[in-house]
This record gives structure tokens, sequence and C-alpha cells, in this order.
């Protein structure tokens, strides 16, 4: 297992934690891609795909790629970049799982401001995956509806900064698929724009405008070709398995939760680790490019801020990234809490992250 990290100065929370931490339980072992992360600029994700390409030739056999927001921009590179090489690794040896990509096909933020997309014809399968209303991987469809794009901004914030709690099997999930690319959609229950009125304490008010305000906000999207997910999109071995909340009820829960799903989706207005050597990465902080810039955006408006969700403690610390072994490929010279409700009403970087996130230089 590789871990690609976003931008370490937004999402400190350690790989190995992410997604329940299911992707590095045994017997699988996660090593760290190491790149500047946390710095802002294209150099950065160019020397995380350099780093990522010298970390799938080091390991050998079956291998997982497993990256966070701004990691998704590495990821691209690397498939743009390799997978239609003749040295390529098999896709039978290669699966990536992405999330809170910005560079997603079907709502990812950086697609809809012309900075690019993952693709999705290539040989290997793709598992992306992201939260309702991440503002980064969720962008409204009608960007002219401006509760929506609102509503977005808060999911930055509050969702964009916390798949910790995220299970990729959760059979109230929905799914797309497109070419090798599975889209997973996670369902968040409450909009994130009224947060701020339950952290006040003003519950009542909040769940009183919540059934006005979210029917505005999910015509905003178009949830076309999302069905409920009915079989794990990522079957884990068994001592995986068993780290999941779902897994063992998934037999009893699924009619129900796939009817339901259904339903709404239908009424949809169209709309130890493996030690790899290297120079340590210098750190970078580059202006973002011009509008329409083909690399991928990764500008940090993104700053340090709460990384919880309602469901969380506002102010819990998380800790430095160090999921196993740090390492830094030999031939670079340098350089949250998902809810089980169903999606509603609706159907694929300048952002708080970055003020133009169609341009590659500014992710998580």
């Amino acid at each position: 297992m590789l871990t690609v990290a976003g931008n370490q100065l937004v999402v400190r929370t350690p790989m190995s934690e992410e997604l329940r931490g299911q992707l590095c339980l045994p017997p699988n072992v996660c090593t760290v891609v190491a790149y500047p992360s946390a710095s802002i600029g294209s150099v950065a994700l160019q020397q995380g795909a350099v780093n990522l390409q010298s970390a799938i030739a080091a390991t050998s056999g079956k291998k997982i790629v497993m990256a966070y927001s701004q990691g998704g921009f590495v990821v691209t590179m690397w498939l743009n970049a390799h997978a239609h090489a003749a040295s390529a690794p098999s896709p039978d040896d290669l699966t990536f799982v992405v999330f809170g990509n910005p560079q997603r096909g079907v709502g990812g933020v950086s697609t809809a401001t012309g900075g690019g997309s993952t693709p999705t014809d290539t040989a290997y399968r793709i598992i992306d995956v992201s939260r309702q209303y991440d503002m980064e991987s969720d962008w409204p469809d009608n960007p002219g509806n401006l509760l929506a794009v609102a509503n977005a901004v808060a999911g930055y914030l509050l969702i964009h900064t916390d798949y910790t709690d995220v299970d990729i099997n959760d059979p109230n999930n929905l799914v797309k698929t497109v070419g090798n690319t599975t889209y997973v959609l996670v369902p968040t229950a409450d909009l994130p724009l009224l947060e701020p009125l339950r952290r006040l304490g003003l519950h009542a008010i909040a769940d009183q405008l919540q059934p006005v305000l979210k029917p505005i906000v999910d015509s905003a999207y178009d949830r076309s070709g999302f069905t409920p997910e009915t079989t794990p999109v990522l079957p884990l071995p068994p001592q995986q398995g068993a780290a999941s909340a779902t897994t063992t009820e998934r037999t009893m829960t699924t009619a129900v939760s796939s009817a339901t799903a259904t339903s709404r989706v239908a009424s949809a207005p169209a709309a130890g680790p493996t030690t790899l050597t290297a120079t340590a990465p210098t750190d970078y902080s580059l202006a973002p490019p011009t509008a329409g810039s083909p690399v991928p955006d990764t500008t940090t408006a993104e700053k340090p801020t709460d990384t919880t969700v309602h469901s969380r403690p506002a102010d819990t610390a998380v800790g430095d990234e160090s999921d196993s072994t740090t390492t830094h490929p030999a031939d670079t010279g340098g350089p949250t809490s998902s809810s089980s409700s169903s999606i509603t009403d609706s159907g694929d970087a300048t952002t708080p992250e970055s003020a133009g996130h169609g341009n590659p230089e500014s992710s998580s």
C-alpha cells in the first residue's frame, strides 16, 4: 500500500487512519510516498509523481496507491505520464484509491473549472471516493445555485478535511462506473451550511431549516447514473473486513438502503514497511498559474482549520503523518464522518484552497 497525502498544512491525520484505517490493516503494509506536500505549486506535484513512479517500480507484487485530495493530482500526473507506457506495471498488480479528489471526473472542482480530470480510459482500476458536499470533489453541477455553492464552501471546511470515518464499502453509498473508474458517493446527513448554528447550540433552528434548504441545494447536483452500492467496491481480506462496521450487516441492510437510494436517485433532476531511499525533497513556494493552465491546481488557500464535522469534537488534535516508514525515491535528486442517510434529489484548482482551483496549484 503506497500512500500519497494531501496538503499537510490542512490535514495532518496519518494516511493510515483515513478510511477507517481499513486499507492499512494487516496483511497490508502502508508506505508513505514522500513529496513536498505542504508546498504550493506544480513543481511539488511533479516531484510527487516522480516519487510515486519510483515507489511503484520498487514495490513488487500487487499494490494499491491510496491518495487524498492534493494526492489526486499526483495520481493524475502519474497516469498521464506512465499508464500507457510499455514499461507500465500490469493492471492486475496496481489499483488506485483516491478520495477528496479535486480532479474527480464527476464533481471535481478542478474538473468543473477547466483544470483537468483524472483519466478513466486507462487499464488501471480506480476507486474515486467523495463525501457528499465536499467542495473539492462534489462541486455543484449548477454553480448558479449560490446556496449550493455556499454549502459546498462550508463543506470544504467541515467535510473535505475529514475522511477518517468513511467506509468505502458501506451499502448506503452510491456508485457510478465510467470506464475503469468506480465513483463512490458517501452521503452526508446535514448541510454543512447549517453547522455553525448547531455549534452555537441552535439545533432546533437548524433542524427547521434543513428540510427547506436541502432540496434547493441538492437540485444543483446531477446524480444520474448513481446506484446503490450492493456489493463492496474493494473487497477486503478477513482481517480488514472485520474492521468495517457495516460489512457484517450488509446482507440485512442492503435491501432497505438500496430501495431508498434508488428511489431518490431516480427522482433526481438531470442536470515493516518497504524502504525507498532518496534525497529529501526541497520545499517549494510558487505563485498560482494563470487561469486556464493545464497543470493541476494546488494553491493553498487551504489554511489549517477545524478538521472536524459536527459529530466530532471541534478542536480534535491530529498528529503528523507517519503511516510507516517515510520513504523518498532514490532518483528524485531533490526537491469525516460519513452519514448513512440517502442522498436526495440530484447527479462528475481555485477554491478556498486557491482562488481558482481550475489550475492545479492548490489543494489539500
